[in-house]
């Protein structure tokens, strides 16, 4: 791939979703899943946005748009790359839902470990 190609397909974001999409389904076959840094979330669901990027994988295999974080230990796919980010936004909202807003005496020690990195990487938007 070219270091031009890298460049492009280096941040994901909602404007490049169908170039990007267009990009590894005609390449699948020659690929290694692609790298990539998620900036901030596409459409998201819940109030929560990205403080920092999030490393994401990205491969596409039998026609499905596979997204791997491996951070947060987190697996996503769909027919399209749109609605395997949003997937993977709804893990993220699980994940803060049930770890970073619950009270620390109620966590294990690798739950908070879990909590602190959720709120490395995400935030509540407050409106």
């Amino acid at each position: 791939m070219s270091s031009e190609a890298k460049s492009f397909l280096n941040s994901l974001d909602a404007c490049k979703l169908d170039e990007v999409s267009d990009f590894l389904s005609a390449h699948s076959d020659s690929l290694t899943p692609l790298s990539c840094r998620l900036e901030s979330f596409i459409e998201s669901e819940s109030d929560l946005i990205l403080r920092r990027p999030i490393e994401l994988k990205i491969r596409y295999e039998d026609s499905l748009f596979i997204i791997e974080n491996e951070m947060f230990n987190l697996f996503s796919y769909a027919n399209n790359l749109k609605d395997a980010l949003l997937d993977l936004e709804r893990h993220f909202s699980f994940l803060w839902k049930e770890y970073a807003m619950e009270k620390d005496c109620n966590l294990t020690l690798e739950s908070i470990q879990l909590k602190k990195k959720l709120n490395e990487y995400l935030e509540m938007n407050i409106v």
